[in-house]
């Protein structure tokens, strides 16, 4: 379904701009390259994240900041 494209005119556009979407509590674990990316993206789109890693959440605080996510142990 969110694979589908929608014409509007003369705009062709991904189906899931069209998609009403409900906000999620999303924990990710390991803030390497890829769960920063992650993290970053979901927060973007107006999800509570939860970010973790083996340093503990003070290595995590600064970024956490600056996305708007919540940085917690995995603990």
């Amino acid at each position: 379904m969110t694979n589908r494209i929608l014409s509007r005119g003369a705009d062709v556009v991904p189906a899931v701009r069209f998609l009403k979407r409900i906000p999620m509590r999303i924990g990710i674990i390991g803030a390497g390259d890829m769960g920063k990316i992650l993290a970053r993206r979901l927060a973007e789109l107006g999800d509570h994240v939860s970010i973790a890693n083996s340093s503990g959440p003070e290595s995590l605080t600064a970024f956490a900041a600056e996305i708007g996510a919540t940085p917690v142990s995995v603990a």
